[in-house]
């Protein structure tokens, strides 16, 4: 066998791979495509949950409060969230968010419905992400996937300070009851607002605690990378109705892409 000459070995960078990683290094992240499904679930009468976006804006909500009442603040929230200036900084679009449930509450006559609610908004090379209550956003890469918010619950609170939330669940305490969600007064209100970076291929699940409730991270992390996001997010909400459905279940996820336009438009 003759050696292989250096210009024959595909893996030996050359001046044009050096240039096209250079133009991958300056594009932007675009959404490719998204896909979303949501089910009242096998025990509820009602579906409190409510999503909604307009181009790299997606959300998520979860209401409670009962049936009248829960809807109508995921309902919304989205609605006040989307509404927003989306340059303008997200914890205080947070806290306009949570006036206008309170407001859309007390006018109704539901004063204790409430909202949890996840929001990404893509840009750059990364998204923002703000959350409140126990709805989550995953990221998913290369058949993984990550947790990039935290739960506002007592359980993930005793958690972080070293407490057995399992252990508390035993001697009857409710450590899954919320800390924080959209509709508290403004006093109360704890928001968290990341930023967190994003890759070609990657992909977002937002999901209200009837999916994360039901399923676990493996089975969660195998559903999102199937073929497409609408296919993904039917996937997770059939599993979680499959796995007891005891509660709403949404799921919107969205697929990353470098944007390879020239006016990246």
């Amino acid at each position: 066998m003759s050696p292989t000459r250096l210009d024959d070995d595909d893996t030996i960078p050359t001046d044009g791979q050096a240039a096209l990683a250079d133009l991958a290094a300056g594009l932007e992240l675009v959404v490719a495509d998204w896909g979303v499904a949501s089910a009242t679930g096998r025990v509820r009468d009602v579906n409190e949950d409510a999503w909604g976006q307009d181009g790299r804006r997606f959300v998520v909500a979860d209401g409670m409060g009962g049936h009248e009442g829960g809807a109508l603040a995921s309902r919304t929230a989205v609605r006040a969230f989307l509404a927003g200036d989306a340059e303008a900084p997200w914890a205080e679009q947070v806290a306009v968010v949570n006036d206008r449930v309170r407001a859309a509450a007390d006018q109704a006559g539901t004063p204790g419905a409430g909202t949890t609610m996840v929001a990404v908004r893509v840009r750059g090379r990364g998204a923002t992400i703000a959350s409140v209550g126990d709805s989550r956003v995953y990221r998913w890469r290369g058949g993984t996937v990550d947790a990039v918010t935290a739960d506002h619950t007592l359980a993930s609170d005793l958690l972080a300070v070293g407490v057995n939330a399992d252990r508390q669940r035993r001697r009857g305490v409710r450590v899954s009851g919320l800390t924080s969600f959209l509709g508290v007064e403004p006093a109360r209100l704890r928001a968290d607002v990341t930023e967190v970076e994003l890759r070609h291929d990657d992909r977002l699940a937002l999901v209200s605690d009837g999916i994360h409730g039901q399923l676990d991270r493996a089975t969660v992390a195998g559903l999102v990378g199937r073929d497409s996001p609408q296919a993904a997010a039917d996937a997770l909400v059939a599993a979680a109705e499959s796995a007891g459905g005891r509660d709403n279940a949404t799921a919107l996820v969205v697929e990353l892409a470098l944007d390879a336009t020239e006016d990246g438009s």
